[in-house]
């Protein structure tokens, strides 16, 4: 008779990273605590607006502004409304034309970003036109938290 042993095994545990999957989607550039930092997300966070109106999907905001900035949530809700008709943009409604750092100070950090809106087509899911954004030029002034990462706290039309 044959006996055979078994050799123990071990399992190696392995260290995870836990990555925060918003701090993944912010380009470099906008994630330093910095002036240039700040406007760069200013933009960066008008470019995920642009992404989530084409997508019809308002989760691409999530994580990228503070629940007390109004126009955030106005923003989000357009998109949400968006999804809720399974409609989207056909492209990019606005595009960031400049971005400039205006206040650095611990009680105020802000940038402006200036901006251009197109007339862009927004489609139902069988592809049919339903509307069509406005064409326009104009500029934000963002005010911008930092807690480890950016977000807008509060975003305004710039006059």
């Amino acid at each position: 008779m044959t006996s055979t042993s078994v050799a123990p095994t071990t399992s190696a545990l392995r260290a995870t990273t836990t990555v925060d999957p918003v701090l993944a989607r912010i380009p470099a550039a906008a994630r330093a605590e910095t002036m240039e930092g700040a406007a760069a997300y200013a933009a960066f966070y008008l470019r995920q607006l642009n992404e989530a109106s084409k997508a019809g999907d308002p989760t691409l905001l999530d994580g990228l502004a503070m629940a007390s900035c109004p126009m955030c949530a106005t923003f989000y809700n357009s998109v949400s409304s968006l999804q809720a008709e399974r409609q989207h943009h056909v492209g990019d409604a606005l595009k960031v034309t400049d971005f400039e750092p205006l206040s650095f100070v611990d009680g105020k950090r802000t940038a402006l970003v200036r901006v251009k809106l197109y007339a862009v087509p927004i489609v139902d899911a069988a592809g049919r036109q339903v509307d069509t954004t406005e064409a326009d030029s104009g500029a934000f002034v963002a005010t911008l938290a930092y807690e480890g990462r950016w977000y807008i706290s509060r975003l305004q039309v710039a006059k």
